[in-house]
C-alpha cells in the first residue's frame, strides 16, 4: 500500500493539471467544474494526505534510529571503555 499511494499521487496530479490546461485552451469542455474532476479532486486529496502521512511518519522512524545508533556507537567508543574501566 505505501508504495502504490505515491504513483497514484503522481497520475492523479498529471490528471489534474491536464484538465487545467485542457480547461484552459476550452472553457466550454468544463473540465474543472465537471463531476469526473471533482472526483479526481477528492482522491488526489486523499492520497497526497496518506502519502504526507506515511513520509512524515518514516522520517520520525528515520531520525529515531539514527539516534539509536549514535547512542550505541557512543556507548562502544574506546573512550567509554577506558572511562567504565577507569571507574571499576
Amino acid at each position: 500500500m505505501k508504495k502504490i499511494i505515491p504513483h497514484i499521487t503522481i497520475a492523479l496530479s498529471l490528471m489534474t493539471l491536464t484538465f487545467f490546461v485542457i480547461d484552459k485552451f476550452n472553457e466550454y469542455m468544463a473540465f474543472m467544474t465537471s463531476e469526473l474532476s471533482k472526483i479526481v479532486f477528492a482522491a488526489l486529496a486523499v492520497c497526497a494526505l496518506i502519502t504526507s502521512i506515511c513520509l512524515i511518519r518514516e522520517n520520525f522512524r528515520e531520525e529515531d534510529r539514527k539516534e539509536r545508533r549514535m547512542r550505541h556507537v557512543r556507548e562502544r567508543s574506546p573512550r567509554n571503555r577506558e572511562a567504565e574501566e577507569d571507574e571499576r
